[in-house]
């Protein structure tokens, strides 16, 4: 799960020469977002002049906006760093290039997308367009271009659907084994879509005193928390030498603690009777402390009069946010399938929610949906899960590992920072820069240059950690540093 909006923050330029550590300068920020291609984006080649049918093709990628220009009608962008591929063995594509996306408008909100692209060893190739769909939600990109000037013997199309995303963190149903990484991959692990752990379930319970300490306990929920805390539920009630008994259902923390007991989750909805535990299946904490969340059991709600279902979508302070039916309307389901669950959520700034369910169900519009894919609210698939689970390469031929928590690593380019009381030390014998800090963001990225001005690079991957090293600043007469925030 994720929060409700993300931050990049300010440059943090620290400056090391002669082996000590200057004071901290903050830059202005620069305002650059990553899109990753979603789940409906396409290619098409066609000719208006051949006897063929055109071919169009399922297109993967990520590309990055760079704001350019502000004005009270339109915002301009950059598009850079285009990297996309079809998912067609038959029809390869490779596509790169860049352009310009502009958003705005004085009457009507319009967009206008502007590409100037090398498709396979095609250059220049110029795609453009401007309409918006009718729904539709900054910071979402949603928009068909075509070639112009067209070509009648070959002409190029692309719709694409991204969202800003730079990472998306998972956990599976099933445990696997990842030919990628050459080990066993578990269930109770925290993933990267780009094929790493990000955090075992070792390194997640180990801090709750439980003893004898066990391999693996699961994980049903999961979220990052402001401060980089990050939040979750196990799959079955353990007993702890320093909290006692930790149920199934209890909101817990990486640091040691119950942040919620499963009843304190559920108390605003005056359960009748009380229940001792009926499970936590999604979470996410949002920006106000307020918690989003489902349960495993239905539950009767005395204060609202209704039953609380698995696939219900709730917050703590006694909300229905959405009902299962609401959740899966837009896909027309098949009648007779009844609740179908919620197994992980997020909510994004204008209001759509990305979500998987506990089993999967049969869509009137799209057909067979599995368990562990990724579904949009607005009635269209995300992402399926053996493309989140693709970059880990997994050796079992399983059609679905299930996808039993969700947080988001997005954008959105603003300017803003709470990074404070930042440490830098240089270690005794090895020379290497430890940089620490403190900060109310989520999720971080320290990123190291030779001047103020860059170019930057990643010093490690993206961590609810705050802290950093830089093992190859010995010898160097300065080094820059600047911290990404999420």
């Amino acid at each position: 799960m994720s929060c409700s909006r993300a931050v990049y923050s300010p440059l943090l330029v620290t400056l090391i020469a002669a082996g000590m550590a200057g004071g901290p300068l903050v830059c202005p920020a620069q305002t650059e977002m990553s899109y990753m291609l979603l789940e409906g984006s396409t290619l098409t080649e066609d000719c208006a002049i051949c006897d063929r049918p055109a071919i169009i093709v399922p297109l993967r990628g990520t590309f990055q906006l760079v704001l350019r220009e502000q004005n009270p009608l339109f915002t301009t962008y950059d598009v850079q760093e285009i990297r996309f591929q079809s998912q067609a063995e038959m029809w390869p594509y490779v596509v790169t290039g860049q352009g310009t996306y502009e958003i705005g408008g004085e009457v009507a909100l319009e967009q206008r997308m502007l590409l100037n692209l090398q498709i396979n060893d095609l250059p220049d190739i110029v795609l453009e367009h401007g309409e918006l769909p009718e729904e539709w939600s900054w910071p979402m990109i949603d928009v068909s271009i075509s070639q112009e000037p067209v070509d009648p013997m070959q002409v190029f199309s692309m719709h694409l659907i991204a969202a800003p995303v730079r990472e998306i963190w998972f956990s599976t149903g099933t445990s696997f084994t990842s030919g990628a990484l050459q080990q066993s991959v578990s269930s109770g692990d925290l993933l990267s879509h780009v094929g790493r752990v990000v955090k075992s379930n070792f390194a997640l319970v180990g801090n709750l005193g439980i003893m004898p300490i066990v391999p693996d306990l699961g994980l049903d929920a999961a979220d990052i928390a402001p401060g980089g805390e990050v939040l979750f539920s196990i799959k079955e009630d353990v007993h702890s030498e320093t909290l006692g008994l930790l149920q199934d259902g209890d909101l817990l923390s990486e640091r040691g603690r119950i942040v919620r007991t499963n009843q304190e989750l559920t108390s605003s909805f005056g359960p009748m009777p009380p229940a001792p535990d009926v499970g936590l299946d999604a979470v996410l904490m949002m920006d106000n402390g307020k918690i989003l969340f489902s349960i495993e059991e239905e539950l009767f709600s005395e204060g609202l009069g209704v039953t609380l279902r698995p696939g219900d979508l709730l917050s703590d302070k006694g909300v229905i946010i959405r009902t299962n039916e609401q959740l899966l309307a837009e896909f027309e389901p098949v009648k007779g399938q009844g609740d179908v669950g919620l197994d992980a959520i997020h909510v994004w700034p204008g209001g759509e929610i990305w979500f998987s369910t506990e089993v999967g169900f049969q869509s009137g519009r799209l057909g067979a949906i599995g368990d562990g894919d990724l579904l949009s609210d607005t009635g269209s698939i995300v992402l399926r899960n053996l493309e989140l689970l693709a970059p880990f390469a997994p050796l079992e031929k399983l059609g679905n590992f299930g996808l039993d928590s969700l947080f988001l690593v997005i954008e959105e380019g603003l300017p803003t920072s709470s990074v404070r009381e930042i440490r830098l030390t240089v270690e005794d014998g090895s020379g290497d820069v430890r940089i620490e800090w403190l900060s109310d963001e989520r999720v971080f990225q320290v990123e190291q240059a030779d001047e103020p001005g860059g170019p930057y690079v990643p010093l490690g991957d993206i961590s609810p950690e705050m802290i950093g090293t830089d093992k190859a600043a010995r010898g160097k007469a300065k080094s820059f540093y600047r911290i990404r925030e999420w």
